[in-house]
């Protein structure tokens, strides 16, 4: 059993970035001091954690956001924090904590598309109490084979499209199309995996709202601010 303890952790924010150049907010990643461990995948960590830890984990970043609220709302800037299925049934049996979260309009809430309540036909209780609290952002589409048109979509203010499918199909008529289709059931596209400036600007007039890679550098939490 690994004897990770939240003291292990830190946290990273990577820029989300509108095409005009202005930042849109920022995703909060889950970093690990240590990297000898099985635990050292950064792409992959937070999933891999106990569900005790995550929740823990997840209660130290929305207090880490809550304390920068003022900051956030003058700078008009979103944090988004990924959600998995553990985290959505704690935030569920906590009241005080959903409140928290309705007291955050900036803070949005990312499910990927494994999250299971995506393949139900009908009731989605999760999700539901999750949309109660914040808006809610679907993450890496394109990982799975989920389709489009799903009535499940009207659920999400913003559809992230996952960095290997935009890999595979940029500067093609296929992610064109993809990018259109996701902007009748979204608001907004955000593509990932952005590394280099001519991938920036091969999506200028594609109709996205926001990128998000490595060609702009992560912020490093300072004590308790979070971006400045």
């Amino acid at each position: 059993m690994d004897p990770a303890q939240l003291s292990d952790f830190y946290f990273v924010y990577e820029p989300i970035v509108k095409v005009t150049g202005r930042v849109l907010g920022f995703e909060m990643l889950t970093r690990r001091h240590q990297s000898d461990t099985a635990l050292c995948d950064a792409e992959h960590l937070f999933s891999m954690l106990p569900a005790q830890l995550k929740t823990e984990i997840f209660s130290e970043q929305v207090n880490i956001v809550a304390s920068n609220a003022a900051y956030l709302r003058g700078q008009h800037v979103h944090v988004s924090l990924n959600v998995d299925v553990d985290i959505a049934e704690f935030i569920a049996r906590s009241p005080s904590l959903k409140n928290t979260l309705r007291r955050l309009p900036f803070l949005r809430l990312e499910i990927n598309e494994h999250f299971p309540e995506l393949y139900l036909p009908c009731a989605q209780p999760l999700l539901t109490q999750l949309a109660s609290c914040c808006a809610l952002w679907l993450d890496d589409f394109g990982s799975v084979n989920y389709p489009i048109q799903q009535p499940q979509h009207d659920r999400f203010e913003c559809i992230k499209l996952d960095k290997h499918y935009f890999w595979q199909y940029q500067d093609t008529e296929s992610l064109s199309e993809v990018i259109q289709q996701l902007n009748q059931v979204c608001r907004g596209v955000i593509v990932e995996g952005i590394e280099t400036p001519a991938q920036r600007k091969g999506l200028m007039n594609q109709g996205i709202l926001g990128m998000q890679g490595y060609l702009w550098p992560a912020r490093v939490q300072h004590k308790e601010s979070i971006i400045q």
